[in-house]
């Protein structure tokens, strides 16, 4: 017993002794690394540049070009709307999509992180009028599609730099939007969900199926807002209200398409224009009741229908 108590004692000596000669001050992580990669100014180039070595009329470009864009994440895969894909833009206002074989990218590369793409076996192309870039383009048995980077190769080819934050969206109506706003953040003014696209899911998540689903504005111009069924806001019903709308701008074939990044690009809380423009609304009897025979008439005023 008296052995026990004494190698017992022996130990707690021993073990008080080394914990008091342990140092319990650690350093503070530091928070100004510049994480901006070596790459001189003379291997950058622009989105837009990049998007000129495009040859007219071909389907697909194979770059070759030991050159980077550099630019900002506006758009990652965090809500699910975005699927193995980034949107990204440079200082002067252009946006790609880039195509990446892998998911939960925004752990590395979320919105507001500056990145540096390295173009020299990239390839680009457009799924439908989009433009985008990725790897190899390969058969799907229906048609060439553009390949996403490898999963392996991600970090090699999308370098990631700062944490710069995202740029502000540019405010515009429908009827401004045009091909250079294509995979660029932009918030749309005066939008509100159609009237039989109010109060419906923003796409099916019992099916994990996307929709599209019609926004307006106040002076008739309508668009698409697509969501994935994937997507976590998938299941929320859409507002009734007007107000601004902020996204990314896509197209597939002629139809022009905004994809929110989350629920909180939508801030839809003021009255309908419905009831704004009611002061100047006629009913379609009363627009008939102005028909001449044979004649064309002129519409004139601010009235609508």
């Amino acid at each position: 017993m008296n052995n026990y108590k004494f190698t017992f004692s022996l130990f707690l000596i021993i073990t008080i002794g080394l914990f008091s000669c342990v140092d319990r001050e650690f350093d503070s992580p530091p928070l100004d690394i510049d994480l901006t990669p070596d790459i001189s100014a003379d291997q950058l180039i622009s989105i837009q540049e990049m998007k000129s070595l495009n040859t007219p009329g071909e389907d697909f470009h194979e770059f070759n070009l030991d050159k980077y864009i550099k630019g900002v994440v506006v758009a990652d895969d965090q809500s699910g709307n975005f699927y193995k894909q980034l949107a990204v833009m440079d200082d002067s206002g252009e946006g790609i999509t880039i195509l990446l074989d892998d998911v939960e990218l925004w752990n590395t590369y979320f919105e507001g992180k500056e990145v540096f793409i390295h173009l020299l076996n990239l390839w680009s192309g457009d799924f439908n009028g989009l433009p985008q870039i990725g790897y190899e383009p390969y058969d799907d048995g229906i048609r060439l599609s553009m390949a996403r980077i490898p999963a392996e190769l991600i970090q090699e080819v999308v370098i990631p730099g700062n944490k710069v934050g995202a740029p502000d969206p540019v405010k515009k109506t429908i009827a401004e939007l045009r091909e250079q706003d294509l995979n660029t953040l932009v918030t749309l003014t005066d939008i509100q969900f159609t009237s039989d696209n109010i109060n419906v899911t923003y796409a099916d998540p019992v099916n994990n199926n996307s929709l599209n689903l019609q926004i307006e504005d106040c002076d008739g111009s309508s668009m698409i807002i697509r969501s994935s069924g994937f997507a976590d806001f998938a299941a929320d019903l859409t507002p009734t209200g007007r107000g601004e709308l902020t996204g990314i701008i896509g197209v597939f074939g002629s139809d022009v398409q905004i994809l929110i990044r989350d629920l909180t690009d939508v801030n839809l809380n003021q009255e309908r224009c419905s009831a704004v423009l009611s002061e100047n609304a006629i009913d379609i009897s009363t627009l008939l009741a102005r028909r001449i025979d044979g004649q064309e008439v002129d519409f004139t005023g601010d009235e609508v229908i």
